[in-house]
């Protein structure tokens, strides 16, 4: 099984992080091969799940999942959180895009396909996160309010932060309609920086990379601290799920404290 690793993240022995790829796992078509979802009928899914958790030599009953709606909504994870959603969807966290943690050997995860998994790591106060951030949840700065969460909750200062923002669809692919232009337009102050119109396909299109490290560094997180893995999931759909390529299956993005 092929994982993708930030740099920065792994420069901390205290932590361990990882991406899933499509390669290894022993997904069958239309599936194949890594999926990492069980919202989508995979029989495989749970045994490529059983495998990365071998490879990370964390049990599967110390991850958790979360049952992703495009909200904005965080929430601090425990010792009684274990397990959620690892071999059963109707378990999961509902109606949850981020997770926070504290607690050693508890593997917070993200599932994605063209939207973007975000993992923070305070590195003073020991405290990780997972987000899963699509255009909703961009423009509802997800990002940024599970950073003020930490904040709050832990004591977190900005300045202790490290953040990988992991592969997604990129600028290159992300077309948009004027719809969702004018609502990113409506929410973000930033909009101009991370919406651009592309005059060959004429339409909008929108920088979900750059929008949530300016979420980042509107907290302030240093711009130093932030590495983006600046893959296009639709470009490199070889190694990544895409929706936008009609996919059925996701990759993960997890992170816990050893």
């Amino acid at each position: 099984m092929e994982l993708f690793r930030f740099k920065n993240l792994s420069e901390f022995n205290d932590l361990e992080h990882f991406v899933s790829t499509r390669k290894g796992g022993f997904s069958k078509p239309p599936f194949e091969f890594n999926n990492m979802s069980l919202e989508c009928n995979d029989i495989h899914t749970i045994i490529n799940r059983k495998e990365l958790s071998e490879i990370l030599n964390l049990p599967l009953e110390n991850f958790v999942y979360q049952y992703q709606t495009h909200t904005k909504n965080v929430i601090i994870i425990n010792q009684s959180h274990k397990g959620r959603g690892t071999t059963d969807i109707n378990d999961a966290l509902q109606d949850n895009d981020a997770m926070i943690t504290s607690e050693k050997q508890i593997c917070i995860v993200a599932m994605a396909a063209d939207c973007v998994p975000v993992l923070l790591f305070d590195s003073e106060n020991k405290i990780v996160a997972a987000i899963h951030s699509g255009w909703k949840g961009t423009i509802q700065e997800i990002t940024k309010t599970t950073v003020q969460k930490m904040i709050d909750e832990f004591n977190s200062k900005p300045e202790n932060i490290f953040a990988g923002i992991g592969p997604s669809i990129g600028k290159c692919c992300y077309e948009i309609g004027n719809e969702v232009a004018e609502k990113i337009k409506s929410k973000l102050e930033y909009s101009d920086k991370v919406l651009f119109f592309n005059n060959k396909t004429q339409k909008f299109h929108f920088d979900l990379w750059l929008a949530n490290k300016l979420q980042l560094e509107k907290i302030g997180i240093n711009t130093k601290n932030i590495e983006i893995a600046e893959i296009c999931t639709k470009c490199n759909n070889n190694l990544y799920y895409s929706a936008r390529n009609n996919d059925l299956g996701r990759f993960s993005a997890g992170i816990f404290l050893k």
